[in-house]
């Protein structure tokens, strides 16, 4: 069996998910203060059904625990994961945070 690795690229904005040497899946963000911003998950279809999207997202969410951040997520994927997982309740704020201050 292969594994799958998850990587953080800062310059473009992803986290990256390669099997085998191959990007197969992606979450891109947006920093906000101290907030990471999960945009969009996305792993491509052939590959869907193997646990890959979930090992993507809590990836994410430890590194963004890991490095002192908030995690917001607007990615609909995202968001299930943590409404029904609340292992990351001490570090999820919700959306209407990212209003808050701008006019």
């Amino acid at each position: 069996m292969t594994n799958a690795i998850v990587e953080r690229d800062d310059s473009i904005h992803h986290y990256v998910l390669t099997l085998d040497g191959t990007e197969i899946g992606h979450i891109n963000y947006r920093d906000d203060g101290g907030r990471r911003v999960i945009l969009h998950t996305k792993v491509d279809d052939d590959q869907t059904g193997h646990g890959y999207g979930t090992q993507l997202i809590v990836a994410a969410l430890d590194d963004i625990r890991e490095q002192g951040l908030r995690a917001v997520t607007l990615c609909p994927m995202a968001a299930a994961y943590v409404t029904k997982n609340r292992d990351y309740d001490d570090i999820v704020d919700p959306p209407h945070v990212l209003e808050q201050g701008r006019s």
